[in-house]
């Protein structure tokens, strides 16, 4: 019963973890973005890449709103999220918080799907949003495990 127990909260803890690093990479990106010169980051590679060609292109923003910010908000979430999974008791509610942030990791994958096609067509990478995007495809993929195997 106990090793139950404890695969019930494995998933959870890995949405929180991943949640963490993409909250993380995210303030990273935006500090990038947001810095006034183009010297060099620690994740700037080569011209093919290099964070900062990216984060401070045009395709960094979606309107006014920097992508990194958006990260950062939905990273957020999904951390309430699953902090909320790991100590709410009631089960009912817990399945209702699967469904919820199943619903919020699909639209993150979609829109990361979004931001990796983008990097293809302009052929220009950026290490920290790799980070983010595998950090995003982690969740998305133990969210799926988690709402479909342990209903």
């Amino acid at each position: 019963m106990e090793t139950k127990q404890k695969s019930k909260k494995l998933i959870p803890i890995i949405l929180l973890i991943f949640s963490i690093i993409g909250i993380l990479t995210s303030i990273y990106l935006t500090s990038i973005h947001l810095k006034e010169s183009s010297s060099p980051t620690v994740c700037d590679i080569n011209d093919k890449f290099s964070c900062t060609l990216v984060a401070q292109s045009s395709y960094s923003m979606i309107g006014p709103i920097p992508v990194s910010i958006i990260g950062i908000a939905g990273y957020s979430l999904l951390l309430i999220l699953a902090i909320l999974h790991l100590t709410i008791k009631d089960q009912s509610l817990r399945q209702k918080l699967k469904y919820l942030q199943l619903s919020v990791i699909s639209i993150a994958m979609l829109f990361t799907v979004y931001l990796i096609i983008i990097e293809v067509v302009v052929k220009l990478f950026c290490p920290g949003c790799l980070v983010s995007q595998a950090s995003t495809t982690i969740m998305f993929i133990a969210s799926y495990i988690y709402y479909f195997k342990q209903q």
